[in-house]
């Protein structure tokens, strides 16, 4: 005798509700480390290819370098974004080498996390 098992309707809506926040859970958070380092090296070089436009190939002494970026913490502003805490080890145009806490704004989008002040 060939046995079926059937879930309850009930049941099936539960199992239903916790395997859908599972997978939202998955795709929802704050950034890890290695996206904001991402997204602040797009950002800087968005920025440089800007300035190169601009300035027809005299900026590059203007263009701040990142060497690394360090995660402090992140708080979520919006369901898509996070207001993040970083340090950048960064040499300023015409400068010294140092390391910089600043705030910046991460936005998870279909491309992944960008940057933004």
């Amino acid at each position: 005798m060939k046995t079926t098992h059937t879930l309850s309707p009930r049941l099936a809506v539960t199992a239903l509700v916790f395997s859908s926040a599972a997978l939202l859970g998955g795709c929802s958070g704050e950034p890890s480390a290695g996206d904001l380092e991402k997204a602040v090296a797009a950002n800087a070089s968005q920025g440089a290819e800007q300035m190169e436009r601009l300035s027809r190939g005299s900026s590059k002494s203007f263009m701040p370098q990142v060497h690394s970026v360090k995660k402090l913490g992140c708080r979520q502003d919006t369901g898509a974004a996070w207001l993040c805490d970083i340090e950048l080890d960064m040499t300023p145009p015409q400068g010294v080498r140092g390391k910089v806490p600043t705030a910046m704004r991460f936005i998870k989008g279909s491309e992944g996390w960008t940057a933004s002040r």
